[in-house]
């Protein structure tokens, strides 16, 4: 293979790259939009929304959630660093512990 077919080959290796990139942020930014849009909603039919200061690791957000799942009474939902809670008691205490 000369010079010339490699350098095709490794732009469209990376193009092909570039996409995937793309294509994983285009979808994260899109389920972020479609979180808020459900947070919003949720408050709305009275949840409480909790923000952590930091965007929690994956060792925390699942300590995060086997902690709610002991010690809240109604249902949690959570992406990143923003949480919900149907009940205002349950996002009291989970912010008094990780807040």
């Amino acid at each position: 293979m000369n010079t010339k077919n490699k350098s095709l080959v490794n732009t469209r290796t990376f193009s092909t790259l570039e996409n995937s990139i793309a294509d994983e942020m285009s979808a994260e930014i899109a389920r972020e939009i479609d979180w808020e849009i459900t947070c919003k909603i949720l408050e709305d039919w009275g949840w409480t929304r909790v923000t952590l200061n930091n965007h929690p690791t994956k060792q925390k957000t699942q300590t995060l959630k086997e902690w709610t799942d002991i010690n809240c009474k109604s249902k949690v939902k959570s992406l990143g660093n923003l949480w919900m809670f149907e009940q205002k008691s349950d996002a009291a205490w989970f912010m008094l512990r990780w807040l």
